[in-house]
């Protein structure tokens, strides 16, 4: 049997790597039929190079190179789904993040700030007795709010530009209502173990970060006011501000730096930006411990490596499914803590 080949060039969204490397040239098998045994006819026009059988198996580890099929079987299913696109369609769709991002992300960080401005004075309190010429409270808060409003606008933005570039989701920009209910089902479990896990190593290490550590503890407690503090400003804003933010830009920095050739970010910069923002995430911790007790060397590994662990969570979670997972099981975590806080009367 004798077949021709023809080439034909598609162009698809980087994180679609269905068909091989955006523009790629994508060979189609077709069988001439005059020159087929009658048996062959009809089924071999249809064949294409995705079919698994006859040249086409044979002709594929040829025509694609070993790199491309290596990347088509470490895409995880939720990018497997992207359409085709061509490339104005692309460049428009990153343009088009922007707007949708902002109108859905950022009230939920604007919502987060918000509920962390009541358990703000509390932490603010020592602060001002030390600095007796310090601005007043309401300018403080104020000034705080800003600071973070600004911070989160920021990370959304850059969230939204880097996403379709990296394949990253929000399921609420995408408007995936199904497979947010999905990713919120997904980020059940997490959450449980996560809050549990921090609460069991919190009482282990307890008895070894000194006499200041244990009497902020007792004065310290979880209230419904630090409960919502946690539950939105650390399942929203917290996340929009580490994973869709800090974690997208290493993810993209790290890409360019070890594979710029490549068309999607490699492995190994995924999980280098999980861990990266994970240790940013509990560094930017060690601010609020220190405002209530003298930093440590044993307080700021306790700080840094409990904090780090859940971001480790979390960014896995973002990496794996989509922004809203890593938002829920944030949450979770903090609803996990208060509830057995309440039930060990901690």
């Amino acid at each position: 049997m004798t077949e021709t080949v023809k080439f034909e060039v598609i162009l698809r969204h980087p994180s679609s790597l269905n068909d091989g490397c955006p523009g790629a040239v994508r060979p189609k098998l077709n069988t001439a039929p005059e020159l087929a045994a009658p048996e062959e006819r009809g089924a071999a026009s249809s064949e294409g190079l995705t079919s698994g059988s006859g040249w086409a198996a044979y002709l594929q580890p040829m025509l694609v190179p070993a790199s491309t099929q290596e990347a088509l079987a470490q895409v995880p299913r939720h990018q497997e789904e992207s359409p085709p696109m061509t490339a104005h369609a692309y460049q428009t769709s990153q343009r088009s993040l922007v707007i949708p991002a902002l109108l859905t992300l950022l009230p939920l960080g604007a919502v987060g700030i918000l509920a962390l401005l009541p358990s703000l004075p509390a932490s603010l309190a020592p602060i001002l007795a030390r600095l007796p010429d310090a601005p007043p409270l309401n300018v403080l808060l104020a000034l705080q709010a800003a600071q973070l409003l600004v911070l989160s606008t920021l990370s959304v933005l850059l969230g939204a530009w880097l996403a379709p570039r990296l394949g990253l989701r929000s399921r609420l920009v995408d408007h995936d209502w199904a497979k947010l209910k999905d990713d919120l089902r997904h980020a059940a479990l997490p959450g449980l173990l996560v809050g549990a896990g921090l609460v069991g190593a919190d009482l282990l290490s307890a008895p070894y970060l000194g006499e200041a550590w244990a009497s902020m503890q007792a004065q310290q407690e979880r209230t419904p006011v630090v409960t919502l503090a946690g539950l939105l400003y650390g399942g929203l804003t917290e996340e929009l501000q580490l994973r869709w933010g800090v974690m997208s830009l290493l993810t993209f920095c790290l890409w360019k730096s070890l594979a710029s050739g490549a068309t999607h970010p490699p492995r190994q910069a995924v999980i280098g930006a999980v861990v990266l923002s994970a240790l940013v995430f509990g560094a930017l911790h060690l601010g609020a411990v220190a405002a209530l007790v003298p930093l440590t060397p044993l307080l700021v590994v306790r700080t840094v490596v409990l904090n780090a662990t859940s971001g480790l969570v979390f960014g896995m979670l973002f990496a794996r499914r989509s922004l809203e997972t890593a938002m829920a099981a944030h949450a979770l975590t903090q609803l996990t803590m208060t509830a057995l806080a309440w039930l060990l009367h901690l």
